[in-house]
């Protein structure tokens, strides 16, 4: 009993620092892919059919990865790392965020009915397209009764919930939301419920495409880490085809999560003014 004191007292203690204090792009990343995003903003791979190769080492986001590859069996992977910089306003700079924009920053994330008119660069059509057309929040795969997107006071470690949404690639399909959460992250995890068609052709079977998107409390930033994965009938130009619209959703989507960042910033820097603080003149921003 003795010897085991100082490993509980670790575990603990790294458990407080976990809580207590944002993770470093560093930590997450390695130095190298750190300073490359640092630099770029945003990196993105395709074809690494062996498996995810950037994933931020955290150990829920390796075991979820490794247990949606073994059932997915991918031929068809694309990922992005993408650098928020949070506001300098309400002293969020440089800082682990407070709970206050945890919770507001995860309710933006449930907010799936944003992503309706939400557009991309068509290269195919060389000018911005429409992604989906609608997006609504479901209570299950069979009945699709629209519910309000969800808000919570405090995320809970985990919640699952339906979605349907119609895009211009896929058609109308409802998707099962898996959200988990704790201090230092959020993780999740969208899968199609039923068989998604290309023009009608059936391209990938039910739980067939899968999509992680790990959001990180990283200091002055939030990491966003996105992957999809999809086990595709490899008819011809079919791969290639499904590469550019995985490609495109995603870029859309972090267009999405920046509009939805802001907004969550906004609205806790609103929260946390004190009554009689004047808010900022229009055409102004917070130094």
């Amino acid at each position: 009993m003795k010897g085991m004191k100082a490993p509980i007292f670790m575990f603990l203690f790294l458990g407080a620092a976990i809580s207590a204090f944002p993770l470093s792009l560093q930590a997450l990343l390695g130095n190298e892919t750190a300073a490359k995003l640092l630099s770029e903003g945003e990196l993105t791979l395709s074809g690494s059919e062996a498996g995810p190769a950037m994933a931020p080492r955290y150990v829920p986001l390796s075991n979820l990865l490794r247990q949606t590859v073994e059932a997915v069996r991918p031929n068809v992977i694309t990922e992005s790392l993408y650098l928020y910089t949070k506001p300098s306003f309400g002293g969020s700079s440089g800082e682990a965020w407070t709970d206050g924009e945890r919770a507001a920053i995860y309710n933006e994330t449930l907010a799936l009915s944003t992503l309706a008119g939400l557009e991309y660069y068509s290269r195919r059509r060389g000018r911005m397209h429409v992604l989906y057309e609608s997006s609504r929040v479901v209570d299950e795969a069979d009945t699709k009764r629209t519910l309000p997107d969800p808000v919570y006071q405090t995320p809970p470690a985990k919640l699952n919930l339906y979605a349907r949404q119609k895009d211009t690639t896929f058609g109308d399909n409802v998707y099962r939301f898996t959200y988990e959460a704790d201090e230092a992250a959020f993780i999740i995890t969208q899968e199609n419920v039923s068989t998604i068609t290309l023009a009608f052709v059936p391209v990938v079977g039910k739980r067939n495409l899968c999509s992680v998107v790990a959001f990180f409390d990283a200091g002055p930033h939030l990491l966003l880490y996105a992957v999809s994965l999809a086990r595709v009938v490899l008819l011809p130009g079919i791969k290639d085809q499904m590469y550019t619209s995985i490609g495109n959703r995603t870029a859309a989507f972090l267009a999405w999560f920046s509009q939805r960042a802001d907004i969550a910033y906004a609205k806790t820097e609103t929260a946390n003014r004190k009554p009689d603080e004047p808010e900022e003149p229009e055409g102004e921003t917070a130094p």
